[in-house]
């Protein structure tokens, strides 16, 4: 299921975590704003952002946009994959 991604530019690793993470179990949701993707299996859930270390300024922090949502933020965890291996070892407690 993907919610509003007409305006969103995806980062190129995004497509191969998503699949990992499926075949992992997960299901996952794509967003749009303010993270990436929404990621739950067993009653667990996390908001996840997708960093591209291909691409220029990746290591960046997070954006205004996502500082402001996560000042507020009271639910779970928010956790950012980079990786191939990020997915692989990504697990929800």
């Amino acid at each position: 299921m993907t919610f509003n991604r007409w305006d969103k530019k995806v980062d190129s690793n995004q497509k191969e975590l998503v699949e990992i993470l499926r075949k992992r179990g997960f299901q996952v949701h794509q967003i749009s704003k303010p993270f990436d993707l929404i990621v739950a299996k067993n009653g667990k859930s996390a908001i996840v952002e997708i960093k591209d270390p291909k691409k220029e300024g990746w290591k960046n922090e997070y954006t205004p946009a996502q500082k402001k949502f996560l000042a507020s933020w009271q639910g779970g965890p928010i956790i950012t994959l980079r990786s191939l291996e990020d997915a692989l070892n990504f697990k929800l407690e």
